[in-house]
């Protein structure tokens, strides 16, 4: 095992400490670590294992149906988009009315647009609820 993978232990346990020479060192032993696998004298700060707890329960979907919400806006956004330029084109090809075309593409981008951005407002608001939830 090479000393990045014993770090990682190292650094989440109570028993380390920190040389100027040596870098971080096990209380112990006052020597690097030399475990192979895992430590036998590991211990994990408390504050390290809320932080662990608190990062598994935030990489789970926490909100499922905003999660369908945000897919259903972004899809329809693009759907629109797609099919108002589809209709742009093929209506000025029947009627090249340039005013009529363009209030046409104006329209179907904004509704596009608008249900975009919803969605990317709904995401933000989400990110902005998991960022402020607190560690206990």
């Amino acid at each position: 095992m090479n000393r990045t993978k014993q770090l990682e232990f190292c650094k989440i346990c109570e028993n380390q400490k920190f040389d100027t020479h040596k870098g971080i060192i096990c209380s112990l032993t006052n020597d690097k670590a030399d475990f192979i696998g895992t430590c036998p004298s590991f211990k994990e700060k408390p504050e390290m294992k809320k932080y662990n707890e608190y990062k598994s329960q935030s990489e789970t979907i926490r909100y499922p149906a905003l999660n369908l919400v945000i897919s259903v806006f972004q899809i329809f956004g693009w759907v629109v988009g797609i099919v108002t330029i589809g209709i742009v084109i093929y209506s000025f090809m029947i009627n090249p009315n340039i005013i009529y075309t363009a209030i046409l593409l104006v329209s179907g981008l904004f509704i596009s647009i608008i249900n975009i951005a919803i969605s990317e407002i709904i995401k933000v608001i989400i990110d902005i609820e998991k960022n402020t939830r607190k560690i206990n």
